[in-house]
């Protein structure tokens, strides 16, 4: 064969053998470490829950090999990257569901979550705004997260003027941090609420219980530290080096308020036998050991009943499912949505569900 045939023969050998072992020391790393960021807690293995928070990115790449396979006829190739997509599945399923909307049963409670983003209700037209979201969007039971308690209008505290304006007769606010915290609006009387978390984390959670027709239900408002808020240190240092090594002890840091409030919850939820709803802002993806852990036992209401993308914060590549509604087998899921919110940066979810 002619000197000049072998040569790029030779370099598409090369070139298919360097991506065989890109391939493999790319997908079969990440793919463990997600793997294992199902199983193991944050705080004791930050790289495992990065892997499993960025899953969806991650296994971009798998589906790109099988296709680079399946073009150059490699089946063992192929084989491979089918094995590292089969082995986390069913992840797309946690952010796109094709539920057909149901009829709401007899004894229906509505319940949405709505992460405020430190909305801050001083500005009297943001307020009108708000109230006119909310208005647009009636629930039974309406839970926010990251709310603020500020001055008086109408002389009433804010959380009372909000209640007032929306039709709510009961709400309760549990303060947290630096005046953030958590307020829960009802139309069923509050019999009790008392606030969930590690005594040393900021956040958690507010636990009610409210007295629903013929039952009494239990109530959890979730929060999970945000990657900047308070106990996060501030970045220092300006070289690549110092911010990566500031970014991971940032998600140490974070990561282990998350692993300490869910211990906390879970000790909360196992002293109980009332059923369970449970809704907010984890600040986790579904694919990692929170999630995981704080479903044991409970519907995630999107995969029971979501129609479409499932993302609550962010849009495109930077899209998230962070903010959930939960409740245990005793009720029936019987709707879901997820609904844009032009005042916060977290989209509302709001769900159905009947006894």
């Amino acid at each position: 064969m002619p000197r000049g045939v072998k040569e790029p023969v030779g370099r598409l050998r090369f070139v298919q053998r360097a991506l065989g072992v890109l391939n493999l020391f790319l997908v079969v790393p990440f793919g463990l470490l997600a793997l294992l960021g199902r199983w193991l807690p944050p705080a004791i293995c930050v790289p495992c829950t990065l892997a499993a928070f960025a899953l969806p990115w991650l296994l971009v790449l798998p589906t790109l090999f099988v296709g680079v396979w399946g073009w150059r006829r490699s089946w063992r190739g192929v084989l491979l990257n089918l094995l590292a997509l089969a082995v986390h599945w069913p992840w797309p399923l946690a952010l796109l569901q094709l539920h057909p909307p149901k009829e709401a049963g007899a004894h229906s409670i509505s319940v949405m979550s709505v992460n405020l983003n430190e909305f801050v209700y001083a500005r009297r037209p943001e307020v009108t705004a708000l109230i006119t979201f909310l208005k647009g969007h009636p629930a039974d039971v309406l839970c926010m997260q990251e709310y603020y308690e500020l001055g008086i209008t109408d002389s009433l505290p804010y959380a009372a003027y909000l209640a007032r304006e929306l039709g709510y007769p009961y709400h309760s606010v549990t303060e947290t941090s630096k005046g953030v915290g958590f307020v829960t609006f009802s139309k069923y009387p509050i019999l009790d609420s008392w606030r969930v978390a590690s005594p040393s984390g900021v956040y958690g959670a507010q636990a009610l219980e409210l007295a629903v027709p013929n039952d009494t239900v239990r109530i959890y408002n979730v929060q999970l530290p945000s990657y900047h808020g308070p106990g996060v240190a501030p970045p220092s240092g300006n070289t690549w080096a110092a911010r990566v090594e500031q970014n991971m002890r940032t998600l140490q840091t974070t990561w282990a308020q998350h692993d300490a409030h869910t211990e906390a919850l879970l000790r909360d939820r196992a002293r109980t036998t009332r059923p369970i709803l449970m809704c907010g802002d984890l600040n986790q993806q579904p694919y990692g050991y929170v999630y995981r852990t704080l479903r044991a036992n409970l519907q995630d209401s999107f995969l029971a009943a979501g129609w479409g993308w499932g993302s609550t914060h962010g849009w495109g590549l930077t899209a998230l499912r962070i903010d959930y509604i939960m409740c245990d087998a005793r009720f029936t899921v019987q709707g879901y949505e997820v609904i844009d919110n032009p005042l916060s940066d977290h989209r509302a979810v709001r769900a159905e569900v009947s006894f």
